[in-house]
C-alpha cells in the first residue's frame, strides 16, 4: 500500500495537480503544489494536448486510450456537447460510481471489489467495473465490504473533527442516492458536471483522442 501511495504522489507531483485530494500532505508538498507551474520553454499545442489527456487518463484509473476513444465515440453519438458528454460517460461507469459514493477510497480499490465479487448491481453479483449505469440502477456491497465502509466513517469522524476533514467523508454527489446504513447507492441522473481537483483542459482532451 505504501508503494502505491508514494506513486499516487509522485503522479500527482509530475501533473503539478493533487489528483487524489483525500490522500493528507505534508506541509512541504502542500507548498509545492502551491506555487504555480513554471516552464523553462514553451509548451507546444501536441505537449498541452498530451497532459490534458494524461490528467484526465489518471483521474480516472489509468484508463487506456483506446477505452477513452471508445468512450468519446460513445460521446459523439450522445446529443450534447461531445465534452460534457465525455464526462457523463465516465462518471457512470460503476467504478467511478462506487469511487464517488465512498465505498471505495481510489477507482482502483473499486476495481479490486468488482473483481472479488463483492459488488452487486440490481441485486446480482457484477465482475464488471466499467458498465454504465443508467438512472435508476442501485450499486451494493456485500456484508464484509458494508462493514469496512462503516468502520472508516467512524474512524474518519473520530479522528478529524474539524469541519473541513469531515467535508472530505463522504463525497458529495447529488447525482447519487447514498445509504451508508445498508451499503447502497442509486444513480439517479447523469451528471452534468464534475468538480475536478485540478484543472482539466477538456477541449485539449478531445483533440488528443482525435490525433
Amino acid at each position: 500500500m505504501g508503494n502505491r501511495v508514494q506513486t499516487r504522489l509522485k503522479v500527482s507531483q509530475k501533473h503539478h495537480a493533487v489528483l487524489w485530494p483525500h490522500k493528507k500532505l505534508s506541509h512541504k508538498q502542500r507548498e509545492f503544489f502551491a506555487k504555480p507551474q513554471r516552464y523553462t520553454s514553451k509548451v507546444s499545442n501536441f505537449g498541452q494536448q498530451l497532459k490534458a489527456y494524461q490528467t484526465l487518463r489518471m483521474l480516472y484509473g489509468s484508463m487506456t486510450k483506446s477505452q477513452l476513444k471508445t468512450t468519446y465515440a460513445q460521446a459523439r453519438a450522445s446529443q450534447g456537447r461531445p465534452g460534457d458528454m465525455l464526462l457523463s460517460l465516465l462518471e457512470r461507469r460503476l467504478d467511478m460510481v462506487l469511487y464517488r459514493a465512498s465505498f471505495a477510497t481510489s477507482v482502483y480499490e473499486a476495481r479490486q471489489l468488482v473483481a472479488h465479487n463483492h459488488v452487486l448491481l440490481n441485486g446480482v453479483y457484477t465482475k464488471n467495473a466499467s458498465t454504465l449505469l443508467k438512472s435508476g440502477d442501485v450499486l451494493s456491497c456485500d456484508s464484509t465490504v458494508h462493514t469496512k465502509i462503516l468502520e472508516k466513517m467512524v474512524e474518519k469522524q473520530t479522528l478529524h473533527q474539524d469541519e473541513q476533514a469531515l467535508k472530505e467523508w463522504p463525497q458529495m454527489n447529488e447525482h447519487l442516492e447514498i445509504n451508508y446504513a445498508n451499503g447502497t447507492c442509486v444513480l439517479l441522473y447523469a451528471p452534468q458536471y464534475v468538480d475536478f481537483p485540478c484543472q482539466v483542459r477538456v477541449d485539449r482532451v478531445l483533440q488528443a483522442l482525435e490525433s
